[in-house]
């Protein structure tokens, strides 16, 4: 009798839980796990950054092109508009420049070719090269 309390005595502990190594083991791979997902999380925050930099550069210098457009005073679209600029909003370190250049040409026969280039140049951190949109107006 006493023979068969031990017997069932270790098949009980056998079957009672897990061991040490068990356990040390299923944690190695749940660390290994969380490392892994860590990780790819990180490697796909990166672009996500740099996308959003790119998304905000672009809607600087297109704001900038629809500002052009809209603005009425044909003749005076170089006094409004070219200059550069340091301090854009929500684009800390950024450069914005705007040329404007006016052609005038007399075509034969009296008829006068008048048309504006508008140059918008955004250059930043973050930005892998300048980004520039070109706008050309015509006279009225």
């Amino acid at each position: 009798m006493g023979e068969d309390m031990l017997t069932d005595d270790r098949q009980a502990a056998r079957e009672g839980g897990f061991t040490l190594i068990e356990i040390t083991i299923a944690i190695l791979i749940l660390t290994v796990a969380v490392l892994g997902i860590a990780a790819s999380t990180g490697a796909m925050l990166g672009p996500a950054a740099t996308a959003e930099v790119n998304f905000e550069a672009l809607q600087s210098t297109t704001d900038r092109i629809t500002q052009i457009r809209l603005e009425p005073r044909y003749g005076k679209l170089d006094s409004l508009f070219a200059k550069t600029e340091t301090s854009l909003a929500g684009l800390p370190g950024f450069t914005r420049v705007t040329t404007v250049a006016r052609t005038r040409q007399t075509l034969t026969g009296g008829k006068v070719l008048d048309f504006t280039t508008v140059v918008v140049t955004l250059n930043g951190p973050g930005l892998p090269a300048p980004l520039y949109r070109k706008l050309v107006v015509a006279a009225p």
